[in-house]
């Protein structure tokens, strides 16, 4: 009887290896997000252009369909409030002073406001002119978000982005298209895509126009200094230099036009009625019976009542931890995942600050639509509950919230909730 010759060590290490290549399972290759892969222009085109539809209906009814009767802050008998866009017209009026006017807003904002009046002197003129612009801003927000193909999804995610965008800017509708936050969000997500792909000065430029506009597109600098620390032999900080110039020439400009004044004016607040600070002191007031009550002041509604002094002074503080801790998340998780850890930025500032406007929502819209991952589906869904949410305390509603009323009380601090649980899901949910 033959024997074969037995096998030995290597022989059996050699098998082993050729089992765990055939019966492992295929892993899941991602994208570097440095890549930005070519997508088929014919798509891009067909879902941008379907998405601008929807966008162009929604303008439509929202500013010139039907008549509501349930808005308690509506303009125009329709579903949308434009007293903002008004006080830009009285703000932007040659009879105005530079040291009187727009003081709450960097310099670059008041192109913004200043140019529907090339087409319009009366003040009805002017509100269409501007709603026309903010419509514009929003369709390049789709191109935009259509075109950006860095995920490893590629083409297949365009409808799904494009359908959560156009979800949050539904449920913003009633401001989306009277407020001027539509140009600084752009100009931060462009910025984001540019400081997350590897093009750092075309992100520095976008962060450094973005936050001479509004000053909330300063976070995508935050993190993209952040990633040029991590990634300093790939992009020799460069991003960070070009930041870094920019930063005095836009302070100078910015105070020439008055920006003191806008850092004044934001130091003289108290807490604003939909900020977070003020929903729990509201929940206090009605529990213990403390008298509250609401003074106009900067152009807003501000709580009255014991307390507010003091939680106003802790906001400063709270915002710079909340977005320290963001930034070192980022640190931790060597700088993956951009967009996702720039909205949590963003959040991070916005959430206890003293003020919390309803269009603050509008500059995280095309970032969570964007999100991908385990994590990204809920976070989608709760931010559009937020944004549900915050339409319902403002316009809808309003006069309830500044009533006292429980269930406003109840609808805003679940808001809040909504945004705090949204700002954990970024920062510590799961990175794939």
């Amino acid at each position: 009887m033959n024997r074969g010759r037995a096998p030995d060590a290597r022989t059996h290490v050699r098998d082993r290896e050729r089992l765990a290549r055939t019966d492992a399972p295929a892993r899941r290759v991602e994208v570097p997000a440095s890549v930005l892969r070519l997508v088929p222009v014919p798509r891009v085109v067909g879902w941008a252009l379907l998405a601008g539809v929807a966008h162009v209906l929604i303008f439509w009814l929202v500013t010139a369909g039907p008549g509501v009767s349930f808005c308690t802050n509506c303009t125009g008998g329709h579903l949308v409030n434009a007293s903002d866009v008004v006080y830009y017209f009285e703000d932007t009026s040659p009879g105005r002073s530079r040291e009187a006017s727009l003081v709450e807003y960097p310099p670059l904002a008041k192109i913004v406001l200043m140019a529907p009046r090339l087409l319009a002197t009366q003040v009805d003129a002017y509100v269409r002119a501007f709603k026309l612009e903010m419509l514009l801003c929003d369709l390049v927000a789709v191109l935009v978000i259509a075109l950006w193909p860095a995920s490893a999804a590629g083409p297949a995610a365009i409808p799904r982005r494009l359908a959560w965008y156009t979800a949050y800017v539904a449920t913003l509708s009633p401001i989306v298209y009277t407020r001027f936050d539509l140009v600084p969000t752009l100009l931060a997500f462009a910025a984001a895509i540019g400081w997350g792909s590897g093009r750092v000065s075309l992100g520095a430029v976008g962060s450094a126009l973005g936050t001479l506009t509004k000053l909330f597109p300063g976070c995508v600098a935050a993190v993209g200094i952040v990633y040029e620390l991590m990634h300093r032999q790939t992009t020799r900080m460069r991003g960070t230099l070009a930041f870094a110039v920019a930063v005095p020439a836009l302070t100078v400009l910015s105070w020439a036009f008055g920006g003191h004044a806008l850092f004044g004016s934001y130091l003289d607040r108290k807490l604003q009625l939909e900020s977070a600070f003020a929903g729990i002191l509201m929940v206090v007031g009605r529990i213990a019976g403390l008298p509250m009550a609401v003074e106009p002041s900067h152009g807003a509604i501000e709580l009255a009542m014991r307390g507010t002094r003091l939680l106003a002074t802790l906001t400063l503080p709270a915002q710079g931890a909340l977005l320290g801790a963001t930034l070192y998340a980022f640190w931790r998780g060597r700088g993956s995942a951009f967009l996702r850890y720039t909205a949590a930025a963003i959040l991070a500032l916005i959430l206890p600050a003293k003020v919390l406007s309803p269009q603050y929502l509008i500059w995280l819209t095309p970032f969570v639509a964007v999100l991908e991952g385990d994590a990204s589906r809920r976070t989608q869904w709760l931010f559009l509950g937020a944004c549900v949410a915050t339409t319902i305390i403002f316009p809808l509603r309003y006069f309830d919230l500044g009533q006292f009323q429980w269930w406003a009380i109840g609808v805003l601090n679940l808001r809040n909730a909504s945004l705090l649980v949204l700002l954990c899901l970024l920062v510590v949910g799961p990175r794939k």
